[in-house]
């Protein structure tokens, strides 16, 4: 989807608020989160992974309109800092803004609910060659099945634009180099389902299904192993000397597993594990587990 159609709806939704919020009430809020996290190849590499432990903190604020009766939007804005433990160029701070517009067909919670969502983040490397600009869309319906059990489907468009490196030269004797050096910039199609069961009064845990269309960013230690077929590929100094970051077209599936419970009045506590496995073109399989425990408290 063409990025300045992203503009544009993002454009839309914010002049629709503008229009609507001198004439209602908004809501406002706020939180603040901290992450925990293990990810056991961190870069993605087709073997020989690394692995690194972080963390990551976050503060969000925003204000939540309802036009109408049964619909409602939602305007956030939303800093994170990500840092890791040993490889200290892969920080990163992510500045997003995001325009949510939600619908419920009628009254009671058993009825399902429409959203549609666009977002827009800039993100800030220690290394330029990190950075880009990312468009998500993403259209969700959730419905809930049984008394404690909702389910929620989803459908997302990433598209992201990255910053320029310079495209790798030619080996001694090769045939073949990676024709861009815009390693950041792709793409992708997703689709997900999400389970939701309520375990109390204060506890629930999630568990979800991710399906993506779109190319991978993998990193080799070495440039004279890099696979033929790479859509682009360029330096990656966050992983040493002679390290180099390149996409490749694939199908990636994702599962994850979280349990939440709520502490305290407006806090909540989590644990969940994240299993990530791409298939590229070329038949490679990339695969990461992912650790994580937070906290998320309101304002």
């Amino acid at each position: 989807m063409p990025r300045t159609f992203s503009a544009s709806l993002a454009s839309l939704l914010l002049a629709w608020a503008g229009l609507c919020s001198p004439l209602l009430q908004a809501q406002v809020f706020a939180d603040a989160g901290l992450e925990l996290l293990h990810n056991d190849n961190l870069g993605r590499a087709a073997r020989n992974g690394v692995s690194d432990s972080g963390a990551a903190v976050s503060l969000g604020a925003g204000y939540h309109f309802q036009p109408l009766d049964f619909t409602g939007l939602t305007l956030l804005g939303k800093l994170q800092q990500q840092t890791w433990q040993h490889y200290d160029d892969l920080a990163s701070l992510d500045a997003t803004l995001q325009a949510d517009v939600s619908h419920k067909f009628g009254i009671g919670s058993d009825k399902p609910v429409l959203s549609f969502a666009v977002a827009y983040t800039q993100r800030h490397a220690a290394t330029r060659q990190r950075d880009a600009e990312l468009w998500t869309l993403r259209l969700g319906l959730a419905q809930r099945v049984l008394e404690r059990l909702q389910l929620r489907l989803d459908a997302w468009h990433e598209d992201s634009d990255g910053a320029a490196r310079a495209p790798l030269p030619p080996l001694p004797g090769a045939t073949w180099v990676p024709p861009s050096g815009r390693v950041h910039d792709f793409s992708a199609w997703s689709l997900g389902l999400q389970a939701e069961l309520e375990l109390g009064e204060a506890a629930w845990l999630s568990a979800s299904w991710r399906y993506r269309d779109g190319p991978i960013i993998a990193t080799l230690r070495s440039y004279s192993r890099v696979i033929p077929g790479a859509r682009a590929g360029g330096q990656d100094p966050a992983f040493g000397a002679g390290a180099v970051a390149y996409q490749l077209d694939a199908r990636s599936r994702v599962y994850a597993l979280d349990y939440n419970r709520a502490v305290f009045r407006q806090s909540t506590w989590y644990v969940g594990a994240e299993y990530q496995h791409a298939t590229a073109g070329n038949g490679n399989h990339y695969t990461a587990t992912l650790l994580r425990s937070g906290f998320l408290h309101s304002f």
